[in-house]
């Protein structure tokens, strides 16, 4: 796991350009958080969820479609 700081970020449409439900921009602020620096293998994700939702099964692979 490696840890990511609390911060802020705006979302939205900056450019005014986008769609509908990118507005309004607004500010979105994040506690620190632990990420895993590593993908989640089907075989660990089946294990804790107790299903696999990825297309390109193998428990060795990556999870997709998540």
């Amino acid at each position: 796991m490696i840890w990511v700081p609390a911060g802020s970020f705006r979302m939205g449409d900056l450019t005014g350009k986008g769609y509908d439900d990118e507005k309004p921009v607004r500010t979105v602020e994040l506690s620190g958080y632990h990420l895993g620096s590593t993908e989640v293998t089907q075989g660990q994700w089946q294990a804790v969820m107790g299903s696999n939702p990825s297309y390109f099964k193998g428990d060795s692979l990556p999870v997709e479609e998540v």
